[in-house]
């Protein structure tokens, strides 16, 4: 049995940045984490002898003769890419809800590879994962959306990506320790509640940032990425560097609230000020719906208190995930095996 462990992810800058239709043209960045939530996926070798030759158990279960036959477009297409004919259990299940702007649908595509690249007994590295992943999601199944989130849920940890052309580079910045532990413990999720496929904004987000004013919205977008991943490698105080980080949040949410072209939830950003007048220092929603979870950040030594005072909205502290996708192996004797399936 295999068992694979993804994170999720969420954006501090950049976003939108990580389309085709920008970098194609001008380079893009995007300032992230890993976050330690995670998406599952487990296989498991079926018997020749079961009624179905393959089934897949989500939200709800698919049972198949043929892996054509899924309803599912990512183990559909994953499958019959591979031409697979392995009869074989699949099932997932995750942390937080799906459809809610954490890059879930990236990380269970990168899960999944990664599980059946270790079924194979084929070499993963995260570079690879992660394009294999925007491969199937991206051209195979001509989904809409950026590169972000299956080069994190690959590589995990804090990072700045460089989107140029069809070059993708992890780690353009490499920033210390202290840094990563401070904003690691500042981070905190409210969930909105209205999960949404994000599908429909990302086309919206697709066209917005190729050309004229969106696309100059966009340019500032990355700009302001770069300088202030700069500005987070300075000799500058740990203090001094999150104060550079939160007002840069702020300046980018409010270039994505003029990209969203009226579609962001009024709640939303009613949240978002009653989040910063409690303490947090910046805001946004995380991913390219209307709705879903709002990321804030607060001074690690004010973030219990903010997590109390916003306790009736749900509000839950996360932490940077340094891993990528990893393997956890249950072998048939019962013991357990962690395989770094994509780097750490």
């Amino acid at each position: 049995m295999i068992l694979t462990k993804t994170p999720l992810r969420v954006s501090f800058l950049g976003g939108g940045t990580d389309f085709p239709t920008f970098f194609k043209s001008d380079t893009g960045y995007v300032l992230g984490t890993a976050i330690n939530k995670y998406v599952y996926v487990n296989i498991l070798a079926l018997p020749k002898f079961a009624e179905e030759r393959y089934r897949f158990t989500y939200r709800v279960t698919e049972s198949v003769l043929e892996y054509s036959d899924f309803k599912h477009p990512v183990v559909r297409e994953v499958l019959k890419d591979r031409n697979w004919n392995q009869p074989l259990n699949i099932a997932t299940m995750a942390d937080l809800p799906g459809r809610s702007g954490l890059g879930s649908s990236s990380s269970f595509t990168v899960g999944f590879i990664n599980a059946l690249n270790r079924f194979d007994n084929l070499h993963t590295n995260p570079d690879d994962l992660a394009k294999e992943s925007i491969r199937i999601e991206r051209e195979i199944l001509g989904e809409p959306g950026g590169w972000q989130d299956q080069y994190q849920a690959s590589f995990g940890g804090l990072s700045l990506y460089k989107f140029d052309s069809d070059l993708v580079t992890p780690n353009a910045m490499v920033f210390e320790k202290d840094l990563i532990n401070y904003i690691s413990e500042s981070l905190v999720l409210v969930p909105m509640h209205d999960w949404r496929d994000s599908g429909g904004f990302a086309e919206v987000t697709k066209e917005i940032v190729s050309e004229g004013v969106g696309h100059q919205l966009a340019l500032e977008l990355a700009n302001l990425t770069l300088e202030t991943s700069l500005k987070l490698n300075s000799n500058f105080s740990l203090k001094v560097k999150f104060e550079y980080l939160c007002s840069a949040v702020n300046s980018a949410w409010d270039i994505k609230v003029k990209l969203s072209q009226g579609t962001l939830n009024k709640q939303v950003l009613e949240k978002i000020d009653e989040g910063l007048t409690r303490g947090a220092r910046a805001g946004r929603l995380c991913g390219a719906g209307g709705s879903g979870f709002i990321l804030f950040l607060i001074p690690p030594q004010n973030r219990a208190l903010f997590v109390e005072k916003m306790s009736a909205d749900l509000a839950f502290p996360v932490s940077v995930e340094e891993r990528g996708s990893q393997i956890l192996e249950t072998t048939l004797s019962g013991r357990q095996r962690l395989h770094h399936g994509s780097g750490s």
